[in-house]
């Protein structure tokens, strides 16, 4: 009875720090999403950089919570599956966070960010569109920039639950890939 009462503090005890560590990857989250708004509003194109490399550091990030946990909460051993478990819980409260955020700022913040974004896309290939026709590129090419051009000016903009949804989904999808090849190097288990 008391290895069953152990193995459920454990539990109890990995997913608290689950949603803890899965709280500060939301703050990185929000952070590397602050940094998507400031490149977008104001063409602050270096934080593309930052971003790109912000986003490196999120499979660092995993391994050593998830690691953090193996070896202080589960005694040093880890199966497989529960490294995994244990990575597509942290991406899925940090996507928590993250919709959150993203809802909060694109209802009450900046609710026209996406409709500028489009319309500066919009905008960008009217621009290629004309710079091609001056510079004698082929007409094939140009009616595909046309194309594109009007695809652009149809695409419907997004609700704001649209969108806190799709980041949730997201940070999901990419925690259940991310995960797994680090539950294969984290996994430790008893030598029999």
């Amino acid at each position: 009875m008391d290895d069953i009462n152990k193995r459920k503090e454990q539990y109890s005890t990995y997913f608290h720090t689950a949603m803890q560590n899965g709280l500060y990857l939301g703050l990185y989250f929000v952070a590397i999403f602050s940094c998507f708004l400031l490149a977008v509003q104001y063409q602050v194109y270096f934080l593309w950089g930052v971003i790109f490399l912000s986003s490196l550091i999120v499979p660092v990030l995993t391994y050593r919570f998830t690691k953090q946990v193996r070896d202080n909460t589960l005694n040093g051993e880890m199966k497989f599956s529960t490294a995994w478990n244990f990575g597509t819980l942290l991406f899925f409260f940090g996507g928590l966070i993250l919709a959150f955020v993203a809802y909060f700022i694109m209802q009450y913040a900046a609710p026209d960010l996406y409709k500028n974004f489009i319309q500066a896309l919009t905008d960008f290939s009217a621009a290629v569109v004309n710079d091609a026709t001056k510079n004698n590129v082929p007409q094939a090419q140009i009616s595909l920039l046309e194309q594109q051009a009007k695809l652009l000016s149809e695409v419907p903009i997004p609700s704001s639950i649209e969108i806190a949804v799709q980041y949730l989904w997201n940070c999901v999808s990419i925690g259940i890939l991310i995960s797994i090849p680090i539950a294969l190097i984290v996994k430790k288990t008893k030598k029999a």
